[in-house]
């Protein structure tokens, strides 16, 4: 019968043959410490070992050999839950971020105008009344930001309909 020292010691002594006979044992404990030594080694030669583990009866060992901690599921069940999900639900999920979009577009819209506001009062507020660079700068701005505040009112309106 194998122990986790005995595990510890395969490691230390680079024996992936014991490991390799550790990862089917009859306990899935001695399994799954083998199966994660062989996993953290990685030997060309316990590709094998590691494959089959993946379809190993026990979760642990199972877990231990796709890599992944105690707790968490595999790829394959999170993938297949994935695919299990109702249209509706996924349909809202996407709706919310895209809205989420619109309303910093729109944020981005109205920090744009009020900039060139910020920047024309400035401008007109001493005796300099600026250069033709400075005032194209002011109307592109603000030109801009009204676009973006105008095509993100719209497009939230457009999904409040929906």
């Amino acid at each position: 019968m194998r122990t986790y020292e005995d595990i510890d010691l395969m490691v230390l002594r680079n024996d992936i043959e014991g490991l390799m006979k550790a990862a089917k044992d009859a306990d899935e404990t001695i399994r799954e410490h083998a199966v994660k030594a062989l996993r953290a080694i990685n030997p060309e030669e316990a590709r094998e070992v590691l494959r089959q583990a993946q379809s190993d009866p026990s979760a642990k060992v199972r877990r231990a050999a796709s890599g992944l901690a105690l707790g968490e599921d595999s790829l394959k069940e999170k993938m297949a839950d994935q695919t299990q999900k109702v249209d509706g639900d996924e349909g809202k999920d996407i709706k919310i971020s895209i809205r989420w979009l619109w309303i910093m577009i729109g944020t981005w819209g109205v920090g744009s105008v009020l900039l060139a506001l910020m920047i024309l009062v400035w401008m007109f507020s001493g005796s300099n009344f600026g250069n033709t660079g400075q005032i194209i700068g002011i109307l592109v701005l603000s030109g801009l930001g009204i676009v973006m505040l105008w095509v993100a009112v719209m497009k939230l309106k457009e999904g409040k309909r929906k």
